[in-house]
């Protein structure tokens, strides 16, 4: 009887004390930022340029949004440039709007971070 209590007096003990820690600190990764810069090109497409902090030589991901319910998808891989540099090409649709977004997976001491969200739609 008296180890049942003692479990039950622990596993209390554990429950109150993880509840008590804030929600981020439980070693919690630093995010990357990254920059961008949109010029447009042509009627429907425009060049996204920008900047990986601390991200030379690596590969992030260029997700799109095609309705307000739908979730991100991955529509092109690209690879940073020796400074973090990245540049490629978005689109926007003949209706409605896309959202655009620039991904880094989780790597080298940092959280996987996101970009601003870019809306591309035709006037």
């Amino acid at each position: 009887m008296r180890i049942v209590r003692a479990l039950i007096a622990l596993f209390v003990a554990v429950l109150i004390g993880s509840s008590a820690l804030p929600a981020g600190a439980t070693g919690s990764l630093p995010e990357r930022v990254i920059t961008h810069d949109t010029q447009p090109k042509t009627y429907k497409s425009f060049k996204l340029t920008g900047n990986i902090e601390a991200y030379p030589n690596g590969k992030a991901l260029v997700q799109k949004k095609k309705c307000r319910g739908c979730d991100f998808k991955t529509v092109d891989k690209i690879t940073t440039s020796a400074y973090g540099n990245y540049s490629t090409k978005i689109y926007a649709p003949l209706k409605g709007k896309w959202k655009w977004r620039i991904k880094v997976n989780e790597q080298g001491g940092y959280a996987a971070s996101y970009s601003d969200v870019i809306a591309t739609f035709v006037k």
